[in-house]
């Protein structure tokens, strides 16, 4: 890899470092981890394994700093974002239909904000287990199979 791509896209070694350690756990691979033998994913079981993930505390500062990241606007958010959409926007979409999809990106990305990134008390204040259950009853359920 180019020591200039590194600089440009990560700002250093450092901070390709930490993008590698936060997408060790990929939010692909989470999404993945959630779905069926169909590809369909399981709301419950997505809430309840990207909370448990961010709840780590060896993994969560590398997923902060990502997150911030994908918000800053800079070169690597454009990398980051790019990433996100063309690998989990579009498992969301495959799962839920693209309405749906949207629902569960502002439902995600509301919890990494509101819980981890900024650290409201309202959102601080709950359990694991109570934003796990706040996820699933504002996740979409399961695109409705169509008619046989």
């Amino acid at each position: 890899m180019s020591h200039t791509l590194v600089n440009y896209h990560f700002g250093g070694r450092e901070g390709l470092r930490t993008a590698a350690i936060a997408l060790r756990v990929a939010p692909d691979r989470v999404i993945a981890a959630s779905s069926d033998a169909t590809g369909r994913i399981d709301h419950g079981m997505l809430a309840e394994l990207f909370v448990r993930i961010w709840e780590d505390p060896a993994r969560r500062p590398s997923l902060e700093t990502l997150a911030r990241d994908a918000a800053s606007g800079s070169a690597r958010a454009a990398a980051i974002v790019e990433y996100l959409q063309e690998s989990v926007i579009a498992q969301l979409t495959a799962s839920f239909g693209a309405e749906r999809a949207r629902r569960a990106a502002i439902v995600i990305v509301g919890v990494v904000f509101t819980r981890y990134v900024l650290q409201l008390p309202a959102m601080t204040s709950l359990t694991p287990r109570q934003t796990i259950e706040t996820m699933r009853s504002m996740l979409p359920r399961r695109r409705p199979e169509p008619p046989a």
